[in-house]
């Protein structure tokens, strides 16, 4: 089942947000290990400029209508230790330059 879903989030789970990338510098987090190597999961993406994000292929098709150096709105619900919290990033000073 998609994780996301067990956690009652409907979204796209961040597995990496590349570090001194657009997505890191806005504070999007990816998921990692502790020092326990215990799995501590990434934010979720919920929405992208407004629109809905429920599956990677909802996400990809947003990305597609945008250019190189476009200014992107997500929305994100972080991963806190003992709770969801939602939040709004707003990727002003920083691009996603599609590869």
């Amino acid at each position: 089942m998609n994780m996301c879903l067990q956690l009652g989030v409907q979204g796209i789970l961040v597995l990496d947000a590349r570090k001194g990338g657009p997505a890191w510098k806005s504070g999007i987090k990816g998921t990692s290990r502790d020092k326990y190597g215990r799995l501590v999961l990434g934010d979720i993406i919920t929405a992208m400029n407004s629109k809905r994000v429920r599956t990677a292929s909802d996400l990809y098709k947003l990305l597609d209508k945008c250019s190189i150096g476009d200014v992107i709105d997500m929305e994100v619900c972080l991963m806190l230790p003992s709770y969801i919290w939602l939040h709004h990033h707003k990727l002003l000073s920083s691009r996603f330059a599609l590869q």
